[in-house]
């Protein structure tokens, strides 16, 4: 039996997904049912690891967006609630208050930016592999600090593969 974990960077899934309905005029999808879609690819990704497949588990790694309206929180902590329902494990990182200039006008502004979620991701990849919890993991991911790059090799550590 291929045991698989899913694990998602929500942050990228959100904006991937949000470019994706911009860009197909497609009707609202931010509110996927990640559980769902990770099932309806074991057996594709379950045809890379020979045998049958077996969901593990769904890891979602995203942080609260604590600077926005109350309104878009709210959306956030029940979509939260929504994963955690489907039996997705949320873990939740924070946003940081950084202080910008633009470049060309020299005007300053704040900005906020993701902190902690890709070091938790990469800390659960890590677990995974140490204490044997799955033959595949499937990383869904667009970004680039953790795609793989040539001369990277992603499968190891005692896990048949990450992807």
């Amino acid at each position: 039996m291929n045991r698989i974990i899913f694990v998602v960077d929500g942050f990228n899934v959100y904006h991937s997904l949000l470019d994706a309905q911009q860009d197909n005029d497609w009707p609202a999808i931010k509110w996927l049912n990640l559980r769902r879609l990770c099932e309806a690819y074991l057996s594709a990704v379950s045809q890379m690891g020979g045998g049958r497949a077996s969901l593990v588990t769904v890891d979602y790694f995203s942080a609260r967006p604590t600077h926005h309206t109350s309104d878009k929180l709210a959306r956030h902590t029940t979509y939260m609630r929504c994963l955690r329902k489907t039996g997705v494990n949320v873990a939740l990182a924070r946003f940081k208050r950084k202080d910008r200039r633009c470049p060309i006008c020299k005007q300053g502004f704040v900005a906020h930016e993701e902190k902690e979620t890709d070091v938790a991701l990469a800390s659960r990849l890590f677990e995974v592999c140490f204490r044997d919890e799955a033959d595949t993991v499937v990383l869904v991911t667009g970004d680039g600090d953790l795609v793989s790059r040539p001369g990277i090799n992603l499968y190891g550590c005692g896990a048949r593969g990450i992807m």
